[in-house]
């Protein structure tokens, strides 16, 4: 296959957490499609992690990686997850999720901790590692519950 033959390629993202690489956890190699020929790719119409549609044949980039300085602070980090949160809530209720879930909003996040910092190896990560993996968990309660406190404002009274 030549280079003629592909539409888009896959490049890897390296994610910079409090001011460390981050290797471990499912956040490296973070492989992203986003070198993609004119017209060949389109984003999909969702208000958080749009994925790249696209028509044709896909390749990979070996080498190099896109830079991802994405949070310096825990604060930049937890004001974008609480926005990303609500945003996430808005997605579950459309996809018609409405009930209060003790499983999404307690059993979910300590399942998310549990596989990505011990089974991907989160912990290798130091510090940051933690603190990456026990507040990407409290972002997956948080989406939950406000997508029940969402659809309880939306609901009739």
């Amino acid at each position: 296959m030549s280079y003629a033959d592909i539409s888009g390629y896959w490049m890897r993202r390296r994610n910079n957490f409090l001011g460390r690489w981050i290797r471990h956890g499912g956040f490296w190699p973070d492989p992203k499609l986003r070198l993609f020929r004119k017209g060949s790719g389109q984003f999909e119409n969702r208000a958080v992690h749009e994925d790249v549609r696209l028509s044709g044949k896909e390749g990979r980039l070996l080498d190099g990686a896109l830079l991802h300085h994405s949070y310096p602070t825990l604060a930049d980090y937890i004001d974008h997850m609480n926005h990303y949160s609500s945003l996430g809530a808005g997605m579950t209720v459309a996809k018609g999720r409405r009930g209060f879930s003790l499983f999404n909003i307690v059993m979910r996040p300590i399942a998310t901790f549990i596989y990505n910092y011990f089974f991907r190896l989160g912990f290798l990560d130091g510090r940051e590692g933690l603190l990456l993996h026990l507040y990407h968990a409290s972002y997956v309660s948080w989406k939950y519950a406000k997508a029940w406190e969402l659809a309880r404002k939306n609901e009739p009274t």
